[in-house]
């Protein structure tokens, strides 16, 4: 059995979009900006406590701030409310961007100009590629 390179496809930070915007992302994607023998599978967002735990980890380990979370609350029309999982998934998106889809690519397929092309296409609409295991970015 083939092995299967699993990619991710994030928004940028500081934009939120509607909870059905990944699978919206995927089908107006243009497949011909696909690597051959890839698959696009769009996400949804369902916000649950893993995201008011991940927004106290951040929070506690000083790589968000309370201030910010409670400005956002603010503008938003949120509660300031470390376990409100709306508030607190939409401040992570807005924070760090959202995972949109993931691409799984066969590794016999896997072809570097191909990938470029797609960075390329998804840079163009404010998109990015990111590596999970190596927790980097295609740029």
């Amino acid at each position: 059995m083939d092995r299967v390179i699993e990619l991710e496809v994030w928004s940028q930070p500081e934009v939120i979009l509607t909870a059905d915007a990944g699978h919206e992302f995927t089908a107006g994607f243009p497949k011909t900006a696909l690597p051959k023998g890839a698959v696009l599978l769009g996400l949804s967002s369902v916000p649950d406590r893993v995201d008011s735990e991940n927004l106290k980890v951040g929070l506690t380990e000083g790589e968000l701030k309370v201030s910010d979370f409670k400005e956002f609350c603010r503008k938003r029309g949120f509660q300031f409310d470390l376990d409100d999982v709306e508030a607190a998934s939409a401040f992570l998106e807005f924070s760090y961007g959202r995972k949109m889809a993931w691409l799984h690519i066969p590794e016999h397929a896997f072809d570097c100009a191909e990938l470029a092309h797609m960075v390329a296409a998804l840079r163009r609409i404010g998109f990015v590629l990111v590596d999970p295991d190596a927790i980097s970015c295609f740029l």
